[in-house]
């Protein structure tokens, strides 16, 4: 983990909505991997792992199925949350990475035992999920 850019506790409290405890924070950093996608699409939200992705510098394009933008993030933005209720019946959309782009990923299973833990990241995470894919339904109409 050495010289890699790290989320800060307010971004991954600003993300959840809930603010974690230290050690709550500490274990979801351990956890979180970093990286740097090459410019162009790299991410398709039909083939990834569950999990959230946290911009920290650089800018991330998203698009629907047809490639047209429906919304551009910039640092401490989120994307990815409905990969976190695969029982619902989401849009799936896709990723285009900026130039230096750089993200935090945090998987499905340290994110469950907060989402388990406080029902208010569950809420928050379900909202932005259900938010991102009202921009997909009216693309798509």
């Amino acid at each position: 983990m050495d010289n890699e850019p790290l989320i800060s506790p307010e971004q991954l409290n600003n993300v959840l909505g809930y603010s974690l405890s230290e050690d709550e924070f500490q274990s979801c950093l351990q956890q979180a991997k970093f990286l740097q996608p090459k410019v162009g699409k790299f991410w398709q939200g039909t083939e990834v792992k569950a999990g959230i992705y946290i911009v920290l510098t650089g800018k991330v394009r998203l698009l629907d199925d047809n490639d047209d933008l429906i919304a551009t993030l910039e640092s401490g933005a989120s994307f990815g949350e409905f990969t976190l209720f695969s029982d619902a019946d989401f849009i799936p959309y896709a990723a285009r990475a900026s130039v230096n782009l750089q993200l935090s990923f945090i998987q499905y299973e340290p994110l469950l035992l907060l989402i388990n833990k406080y029902p208010l990241i569950r809420e928050n995470l379900w909202e932005k999920a259900q938010s991102r894919n009202s921009l997909l339904s009216k693309s798509e109409e």
